[in-house]
């Protein structure tokens, strides 16, 4: 029986890495684990497409003299994108590209097109079905494409992004003669003068003097400030995302549905806890959640209903309320139970118990929730975040991170250039896509 589940497992195998060399009108996605031969996968479709279907596509390019084996092959790999997760592995597709074309030109067979029975790898990786039906063209193939193999495009997400925005920066909206700041020293240096100047302005009552005193107060201060903005621009936020409150009573109501929702699951548990005898902590939590369910909640998460921050404030003002949300996360890992507390969870479904877990998560998060402050903070990044980015735009500074976000800023307010790249690809492969 084992036996029979191995061989169809392999044979699905096949199959799929038949699909990556010979499927080429759709998207193809290969889910494996790690050393299982993803890579070999993607280099055998670069030299199935660039030996079969992607040179009778370039050659259809070429007319009458202009026909060029090298040309051919140069529009071939011109057309081919492989982005992968580091430099190295970017060299490393690269390299087994070539070493594959260099055993297809020196193979002395492919005379014979009955070399290889159907479903025979003829290289390692590379099916025969891959390969075009006259085997007799491939050697003079491989031997164009080694040739010119330097022009195959393999590169990491950031140098491909690097080279898009090179080309056209200022749509990009960056500074037309970038730099890149690998290391991050230049970026840093922006954010702390640019922090020391706004906050230094502040605190001597020029603008956003209330949020600068108000966060200093709660002990938010320059460093605090500093380790904001690199985070943000590390992650790719930009001041714009800023502009908007994203702690409105609107915004935040789903995250206030859910919570009742929660709350309103876990009450049927909750009662049977409220009434279990010498167990004080859990009698405690459980009238706790009781009571906050109880609550009138009018128009759920917006004024004049319950809003996140009347559920903070009150979370805030009942007694022992952080040793209550301690027994609720013990309760959703169903960890320290006493006896009454098992049998009580004995009846309790999965559903309670997911409830109750979602619970613990929320509850640790609201009672830190001050909108107050959370709206003093987002004005003071916001104005940081802006100078920063008038900074480095001036003096041409650019981040890993800016390069992406200028990449798909660039693809998405531009379609004439979104056209324009992909005319010039044809296959755009992906290696570690989890990663990348």
């Amino acid at each position: 029986m084992m036996e029979g589940v191995l061989d169809s497992d392999r044979q699905k195998d096949l199959e799929a890495r038949l699909v990556a060399q010979t499927v080429f009108d759709r998207p193809v996605v290969l889910e494996a684990g790690a050393g299982t031969g993803k890579t070999a996968a993607l280099v055998a479709r670069i030299v199935a497409w660039s030996l079969g279907p992607g040179w009778d596509r370039a050659r259809a390019g070429f007319v009458g003299a202009d026909v060029d084996a090298d040309k051919i092959a140069a529009a071939v790999l011109d057309s081919i994108v492989a982005i992968t997760f580091t430099d190295d592995a970017a060299a490393e597709m690269a390299r087994r590209v070539a070493q594959a074309l260099g055993q297809l030109q020196c193979d002395s067979r492919f005379g014979d097109n009955h070399a290889w029975p159907e479903g025979v790898q003829v290289i390692t990786g590379l099916d025969r079905e891959a390969l075009p039906e006259d085997l007799s063209v491939i050697p003079s193939r491989a031997s164009a494409l080694l040739t010119v193999v330097e022009r195959l495009r393999t590169s990491t997400i950031h140098a491909f992004a690097r080279a898009l925005v090179a080309r056209f920066p200022v749509e990009a909206g960056l500074h037309p003669s970038f730099e890149l700041d690998a290391d991050g020293v230049a970026i840093d240096e922006c954010v702390e003068w640019t922090v020391e100047e706004v906050l230094g302005g502040a605190y001597r009552g020029e603008a956003l003097s209330d949020d600068a005193l108000l966060l200093a107060g709660r002990g938010i201060g320059p460093v605090e400030i500093r380790n904001a903005v690199v985070a943000l621009v590390g992650d790719g936020v930009g001041s714009q995302a800023l502009l908007e409150d994203p702690m409105g009573p609107q915004r935040l109501a789903p995250i206030v549905r859910r919570l009742f929702d929660s709350l309103d699951t876990f009450v049927p548990a909750a009662r049977e806890l409220a009434k279990l005898k010498g167990a004080s902590r859990t009698v405690a939590a459980a009238q706790w959640l009781l009571e906050l369910a109880g609550r009138d909640r009018g128009p759920v998460g917006e004024p004049p209903g319950t809003t996140l921050a009347e559920i903070s404030q009150w979370i805030r003002d009942q007694p022992d309320w952080d040793k209550n949300i301690e027994r609720l996360k013990d309760w959703g890992l169903r960890y320290k139970y006493s006896r009454g507390e098992e049998e009580a969870f004995e009846s309790v479904s999965e559903a309670e118990f997911d409830a109750v877990r979602r619970l613990a998560e929320a509850m640790e998060f609201i009672p830190t929730f001050d909108p107050e402050i959370f709206g003093a903070l987002r004005r003071v990044l916001q104005e940081v975040l802006g100078r920063v980015e008038n900074d480095k735009r001036r003096r041409g500074i650019v981040g890993f991170q800016d390069l992406l976000t200028g990449a798909r800023r660039l693809l998405e307010d531009h379609p004439d250039v979104l056209r324009s790249l992909r005319a010039e690809i044809t296959q755009l492969l992906v290696d570690e896509m989890q990663d990348t």
